[in-house]
């Protein structure tokens, strides 16, 4: 190659790495969709089911279902107990408050609480959830 080539290939490459620096933001929000599957509002214990390919629902919290104290916002994995019932995992990164288990069950609108850490959702959305979701947003 001859030396004019050269500078110009490496004049090329300092343009594009200094325009994509300058112009280019690195995205740290989720997607709905692609990073998780659903939303919970816990204050209002209202529900957005979003998935990439099909079509968003929203349920709201109706009769306290859904309601449950401050848990700390993020994204939620979905895991499955050991008898196999839908459960929010807390991904590592997220700061879980002093003794709290990780772990969130997600159980139907009318299961009693009996005592463990839960959330209540319509039938509806744990089936879908169950059918399609790999994680679930908390947020306020």
């Amino acid at each position: 190659m001859s030396r004019t080539t050269v500078q110009l290939i490496s004049a090329l490459a300092l343009l594009s790495a200094s325009s994509l620096s300058a112009g280019e933001q690195i995205a740290t929000d989720y997607v709905a969709g692609s990073h998780y599957t659903a939303t919970f509002h816990q204050h209002a214990g209202d529900w957005q089911y979003t998935p990439a390919d099909g079509q968003d629902l929203s349920l709201t919290g109706a009769n306290g279902c859904g309601v449950q104290s401050d848990l700390p916002k993020g994204v939620w994995l979905l895991t499955s107990d050991a008898s196999g019932a839908p459960e929010l995992q807390a991904p590592s990164a997220l700061s879980l408050p002093e003794g709290h288990s990780g772990s969130v069950a997600l159980v139907a609108c009318d299961q009693p609480a009996d005592g463990i850490t839960r959330i209540a959702a319509p039938q509806l959305l744990l089936d879908l959830l169950a059918a399609s979701a790999g994680a679930v947003r908390i947020d306020d």
